[in-house]
């Protein structure tokens, strides 16, 4: 889709993918990386859809890739998912064990940074202005 100024001026793409496959079959390219992943309208939906690409037998869900088979483009061709840069690219980078342990990591190094550094250092401050 392409935006305009208003929603009334949406229309879709049509895709040529008659180039686009002759130019990736002549090329040396090794490897696609697509900027979005399977939801609605998402760039590696559009792409395997658009190029009929049986993708689900060697996805790799850990590094969000897979290979593209070689009937396709003429060989193998290895496909990597980026992370998008939307809110919905955050909700699933918050949701990750990954990030919830290194988070919690990082709530407790602040925890004892206030109990351990700073308030022994507010005290010691409190009491010096007391005393003059």
């Amino acid at each position: 889709m392409v935006l305009g100024k208003t929603d009334k001026e949406l229309y879709n793409l049509c895709l040529n993918t008659n180039a686009i496959r002759e130019g990736i079959k002549n090329s040396s390219i090794t490897t696609i990386f697509l900027t979005s992943g399977f939801g609605k309208n998402n760039a590696a939906k559009l792409f395997v859809d658009n190029f009929k690409i049986r993708y689900k037998d060697n996805f790799n869900d850990t590094q969000k890739s897979f290979i593209i088979p070689k009937e396709v483009f003429g060989r193998e061709i290895n496909a990597i998912i980026l992370l998008s840069p939307s809110g919905d690219a955050y909700r699933g980078i918050a949701g990750s064990p990954g990030y919830k342990e290194k988070k919690l990591l990082l709530q407790f190094r602040e925890q004892v940074l206030q109990t351990y550094i700073i308030q022994p250092i507010t005290q010691t401050t409190a009491s010096l202005h007391l005393l003059h």
